[in-house]
């Protein structure tokens, strides 16, 4: 777990040159032929309950939320599933990655592989947003939205390359040796990534990423998909439909992903939302205070209001 007040690798908003309005229809149309089967894992629960999907953000995989979504199972009943989204963790990688594509893969996991008619949608930064485009176009398969520290717009850049482009172009740049050891290799690669990062708990995050091939190694994100839909990543679909059914926004305290300037929007799109804000913590609101989150969580999960 990370514990730092504020991230700029994970809340990556959605699509600006999306541009159009998405509906069901359109997107209906698209699923079998554009979808791709992301690995997943389940922590089996109450067959009884709601599944739970939790979806990372960028440069993450679901091994972030393993603990956590163990704890969740345990504590709630609810099976938990921890998804890789396409060109992340072990899912596929693909040329194309906007986000309604990515909506497209998660209504298949849901009702193809899992073999569900509805479930409970949680999602982190980028898979917050994941998590807001796929509610919003197939409000029928979701009973309850859980929104971590994202919000429904494009992402504020102050001039020159985002956040998302710097990191890509800096883990593009690293020269992976070969006949290293996995430890000559992490101090090597965290020595070229500190001339971007310059955080050492977003160094560590990144490396994550890395993985063995038979004479060296690689990253395991499809980092030229990442940035050839950069600019699909760093903007927010326009929505005329909404989702009305339960959503909750949970808010680091110490974040600014969610700002009061956001409020309009998130309740025109989400009218039945909450915000909580979990004081003392920053972007990576689950890790760094992860006991207050889930109160936040099964208290949210335990209201019966539809």
């Amino acid at each position: 777990m990370f514990l730092f007040s504020r991230c700029n690798i994970c809340c990556i908003p959605f699509s600006r040159t999306l541009g159009r309005r998405l509906n069901s229809r359109c997107y209906e149309q698209g699923v079998r032929r554009y979808s791709v089967d992301l690995a997943h894992h389940i922590n089996k629960g109450d067959t009884s309950l709601s599944n739970i999907l939790i979806f990372h953000g960028l440069f993450g995989c679901k091994s972030n939320w393993a603990t956590l979504a163990k704890r969740l199972t345990k504590d709630t009943g609810h099976t938990t599933v921890t998804v890789d989204t396409r060109n992340h963790g072990d899912s596929p990688h693909t040329d194309a990655m906007t986000f309604d594509l990515m909506g497209k893969d998660i209504r298949s996991l849901v009702v193809d592989k899992l073999g569900l008619s509805n479930c409970i949608l949680i999602g982190h930064s980028m898979g917050g947003k994941v998590a807001m485009v796929t509610s919003l176009i197939e409000p029928s398969l979701v009973d309850k939205l859980i929104v971590v520290d994202s919000a429904p717009r494009q992402q504020r850049t102050s001039g020159g390359e985002s956040w998302v482009m710097e990191y890509i172009n800096a883990m593009l740049s690293v020269k992976f040796k070969e006949n290293q050891s996995p430890s000559e290799m992490r101090k090597d690669v965290d020595l070229q990534l500190q001339k971007t990062m310059s955080e050492d708990a977003v160094r560590q995050f990144i490396m994550k990423n890395i993985r063995k091939n038979n004479t060296s190694f690689e990253w395991q994100l499809n980092l030229k998909a990442l940035l050839d839909n950069h600019d699909d990543m760093i903007g927010f679909p326009e929505f005329q439909s909404t989702f009305p059914k339960p959503t909750l926004f949970v808010k680091g305290g110490c974040s600014d992903y969610i700002l009061p300037s956001d409020h309009t929007e998130i309740f025109r799109l989400f009218p039945s939302a909450t915000i909580e804000t979990v004081e003392g913590a920053g972007h990576w609101v689950h890790s760094e205070k992860p006991n207050d989150f889930l109160q936040v969580v099964k208290r949210f999960l335990a209201n019966k209001q539809e």
